[in-house]
């Protein structure tokens, strides 16, 4: 994390790296933020049993994205857009 601020603070973007793995479908996101950086975490829900056969819903964030305020502003913007264009 303190590489992540220092290259925040440099003025400089951190990289995306997402491993190689399948598509998965997102149930929703937790935002958390700050002056300088906003951090987006992807929950993805599943389910899940014990040993004891109990089989309950669980929430998972596999995926978060740190960026500056501008770079979350031109994000939204972009999915604002994308929705207008297909009549959402």
């Amino acid at each position: 994390m303190d590489n992540l601020n220092n290259d925040l603070n440099n003025g400089q973007m951190p990289k995306i790296v997402f491993k190689d793995s399948e598509t998965k479908s997102v149930n929703g996101a937790v935002c958390v933020g700050s002056k300088d950086q906003i951090r987006l975490a992807f929950i993805e829900e599943k389910l899940s049993s014990d040993d004891f056969g109990n089989v309950e819903m669980i929430q998972e964030c596999n995926t978060q994205v740190v960026m500056t305020p501008e770079v979350a502003r031109n994000i939204i913007q972009v999915l604002q857009d994308n929705l207008a264009s297909n009549n959402y």
